[in-house]
């Protein structure tokens, strides 16, 4: 660009021109419904008078559209006089010889751009079909784009971990944006650009193409030549976890900033309504009560830190009782679509290579192919239903370094509710056995226990 701008001066220059610059830098004179804001500007100052001409470095730096092109006679039609110069050249758009030549020089230089853009994607789309990696480096991989980059890979699985925990996407965020932990382009992470990333099919092994996962003629997806940073079953889960936040969670719901730890878990033991956090005394102290408790004539309150410890402490002995993270039984169907695969592989490479016709090949393998979608949607469902928090087991050290949010992702993971018994006998302490914690895998439909 700057060297065209200092040839379009020097010729100015020679010829006694003064000048005024129009530059639409990046802007591309061939793709459609590109607007460039210059272009438009020099036309309304070449119909107004404003300039007597214009001088550019070649035709096709003007306009690659003949649309544009018959813009710019118009405007030459209408006003008589005007000049056009080019570096190779002055083209008399007031002639019929000059306007011939011009529509044909914008024609070929449409070509030429039609064509090097065909050349461009399917060059592309070779590299692909290939699993070869392109374009901007992934957080994650090194600039080999490759191989995993040592610092990057860790925090990424353990954001994946973090996320499947429970633990918000604001969070893991704000976290890394305290440490300084930027994207590959140096900007900080926002919660839309960590999900983004997260359900990246990259992160898995898998390439894409225009936005899509690209498939082989037998409908299995292509894996790039890099290391995945997931396996494809943590992937699924993650990308269903998000899936079903956004249908559980209304818009703009902000997880992770409840000002008690328990708000949302706690509930009465008389209505099984939410109990919520009163307003903190000058020394901190607070309590959980039924917001039910004035209009139903019953009253149902526990003071609020010694129950966040209660429930704190039995949610800790029950991980540091965990042996291993507990997780689902394998889904019974992945050998019978692996074969179903290979059966419509073994089909099409008979076709391909003339062993079977394809009047044969083709219902054989679209029945295949309705068992494979079959297979897909179950084994989606089961994803569904074993899809939800495994926590590992932890130690009292790692414990002790979490925060409030962690914690009570933790406890989301472990309790489905905890209910609190009205008082029987008023004694001023702090009665632990008031508290009922019903687990999250034992819950059923509208079940609640009985105060």
């Amino acid at each position: 660009m700057g060297r065209q701008l200092r040839d379009c001066r020097g010729l100015a220059e020679l010829r006694g021109w003064e000048v005024r610059e129009y530059v639409d830098n990046d802007l591309s004179a061939f793709k459609r419904g590109v607007k460039r804001p210059q272009f438009e500007t020099m036309l309304r100052d070449l119909a107004n008078g404003v300039v007597d001409g214009v001088v550019v470095y070649n035709l096709d730096r003007l306009a690659r559209q003949p649309v544009d092109l018959e813009r710019v006679i118009e405007v030459y039609e209408t006003n008589p006089g005007l000049t056009f110069a080019t570096l190779e050249g002055d083209i008399n758009l007031a002639s019929d010889d000059g306007l011939t030549m011009a529509r044909v020089m914008v024609a070929f230089a449409n070509k030429a751009s039609l064509d090097t853009g065909r050349r461009t994607r399917r060059k592309h789309r070779e590299l692909a079909e290939a699993g070869q990696p392109v374009g901007r480096r992934t957080f994650g991989w090194q600039s080999d784009l490759r191989t995993l980059d040592p610092a990057e890979a860790p925090l990424a699985r353990q954001a994946v971990t973090e996320v499947l925990d429970g633990i918000p996407l604001a969070h893991v965020v704000r976290r890394w944006n305290d440490a300084g932990v930027t994207t590959t382009t140096g900007n900080r992470w926002s919660s839309q650009t960590l999900r983004k990333y997260l359900q990246n099919p990259r992160l898995v092994g898998l390439r894409t193409h225009r936005g899509e996962v690209l498939l082989t003629p037998t409908g299995e997806p292509v894996h790039g030549a890099w290391e995945p940073l997931i396996d494809g079953e943590t992937w699924e889960r993650l990308c269903l976890h998000f899936e079903a936040r956004k249908l559980s969670e209304p818009s703009g719901a902000r997880r992770g900033a409840r000002k008690y730890l328990l708000t949302g878990l706690v509930r009465c033991g008389v209505c099984h309504g939410l109990m919520f956090g009163s307003k903190a005394r000058e020394d901190g102290r607070f309590n959980y009560v039924c917001d039910r408790t004035a209009q139903d004539g019953h009253r149902v309150a526990i003071s609020g830190h010694p129950t966040d410890r209660a429930a704190l402490n039995l949610t800790f002995r029950r991980l540091t009782l965990q042996t291993e993270i507990s997780g689902p039984e394998p889904w019974d169907g992945e050998d019978a679509l692996r074969e179903v695969n290979e059966q419509i592989a073994e089909l099409m490479r008979a076709y391909d290579e003339h062993e079977l016709p394809g009047r044969l090949v083709f219902p054989r393998v679209a029945a295949l192919e309705a068992l494979r979608e079959k297979a897909a949607r179950d084994r989606e469902a089961w994803l569904v239903a074993t899809t939800g928090p495994r926590l590992a087991p932890v130690s009292a050290d790692e414990w002790a370094k979490l925060d409030q949010v962690e914690l009570r992702a933790r406890l989301d993971a472990t309790w489905q509710a905890i209910y609190v018994r009205p008082v029987t006998q008023r004694t001023g302490r702090f009665d632990p056995e008031r508290l009922d914690f019903v687990e999250r895998e034992t819950l059923t439909s509208g079940a609640a226990p009985q105060g």
